[in-house]
């Protein structure tokens, strides 16, 4: 699994990574189903399939990131939601056994950033 950056500390840019997320998703969304438009069923089928399969790999990596609250609506989410797509549940359950690591030189400048008791 791939090693991530510190977490973003400032609401400010946790509400705009997810923000950044839902244009993301809704952008790629528009795409696939103007593609489907003129396609028939199966065609159709599989470009929201693929779409979905991205689309959750994209909200995996960002709920990963983004830690704490969020993360763990996204872990609730994957055994929760019955409507939820099997592409998203099925990445979703990786964050309750193996959320995506932050690099152990981010956790230390964090520990030291916030007081000389963690030094």
């Amino acid at each position: 699994m791939q090693r991530r950056e510190a977490p973003p500390r400032s609401g400010l840019r946790r509400l705009r990574a997810l923000g950044g997320l839902g244009s993301r998703l809704g952008y790629a969304l528009g795409l696939a189903k103007l593609r489907g438009l003129f396609a028939g069923r199966a065609r159709r089928k599989a470009l929201l399939d693929a779409y979905h399969a991205e689309s959750a790999q994209r909200v995996l990596a960002t709920l990963g990131q983004l830690k704490g609250a969020i993360m763990k609506l996204g872990q609730i989410a994957s055994y929760v939601s019955a409507d939820l797509p099997e592409a998203y549940r099925s990445l979703l359950a990786q964050l309750q056994t193996q959320a995506p690591p932050v690099d152990f030189a981010a956790i230390r400048n964090e520990l030291e950033r916030d007081g000389p008791e963690f030094g």
